[in-house]
This record gives structure tokens, C-alpha cells and sequence, in this order.
């Protein structure tokens, strides 16, 4: 029993010194750090290349991949303005505000309807 308690803790170790280097200075960002962890094996493993962190954030490595799972949502992508991809659905104006998480990895939010 002692030595598979040593095995889980190592591997448990491991992986906190990955997810270090990944995203060292990440970590004193003020996001949702376990839905991010728990996201990155979808991002890293599907074909979509994005991940829902929660009911308002998707974790993504490329706008590219976020602006086409937008589209298979019915969005329209319409353009890019800085840190702010604008889409079309039901003759309706959406904006969504991207930012990076880390070095590899970008943070979208939901898109919301624009007043």
C-alpha cells in the first residue's frame, strides 16, 4: 500500500510541475485555475481544439479554432478588433473578448449580445 501512495504522490507532482512550466505565470491570474486544468485535455486531445472552462469561458490555443466552433453554434464571424471577435446571429451583433491565458493557450468569453 506504501508504495502505490508514493506512486500517486509522484505522479500527482509531476503533473503540478507540467501544469507549472505551461502556465507559471498564468497561475497569479484570477481565473478558475481547476476548470482550466480540468480543460486542457480536451483542448490538447479533440479536434475542435477548444475547451468550455465554465458557462462563460472557452479555452482555446487559436482564435481560428474558437470563431469555428462559434460557427457550428449558428455565429457568424463578422471581424476582429483587437482583443474583441464581433459575430452575427439572428440578425443580432455578439461580442466576445478574448485574452491570453499563457503563452499556448487564449480565454474567450461566451459571446453576449452588444447594446
Amino acid at each position: 500500500m506504501p508504495k502505490t501512495v508514493s506512486i500517486l504522490i509522484g505522479t500527482l507532482g509531476i503533473l503540478a510541475l507540467i501544469y507549472a512550466v505551461i502556465f507559471g505565470r498564468a497561475v497569479t491570474q484570477k481565473e478558475n485555475h481547476v476548470g482550466i486544468l480540468l480543460t486542457l485535455p480536451e483542448v490538447l486531445m479533440s479536434s475542435t481544439h477548444v475547451g468550455k472552462v465554465d458557462n462563460t469561458t472557452y479555452l482555446s490555443q487559436s482564435p481560428i479554432d474558437f470563431i469555428a466552433v462559434m460557427k457550428t453554434k449558428g455565429f457568424e464571424h463578422q471581424e476582429q478588433l483587437g482583443s474583441a471577435h464581433f459575430f452575427m446571429k439572428n440578425s443580432q451583433r455578439f461580442v466576445s473578448q478574448s485574452r491570453m491565458y499563457s503563452s499556448y493557450f487564449m480565454l474567450f468569453q461566451n459571446p453576449v449580445p452588444q447594446n
